[in-house]
């Protein structure tokens, strides 16, 4: 779980501080990962 890695192979979930730039970055794909799907 949260294992997956982006173009340059480094883990898109490291347990590591990272700086403002690549927290911004997770924060969207976990946002699109999380969005709900529309109900019918």
């Amino acid at each position: 779980m949260n294992d997956d890695i982006d173009f340059e192979g480094n883990r898109l979930f490291p347990d590591i501080l990272l700086p403002r730039d690549e927290i911004t970055r997770i924060i969207g794909k976990v946002i699109e990962a999380f969005t709900p799907i529309e109900k019918v």
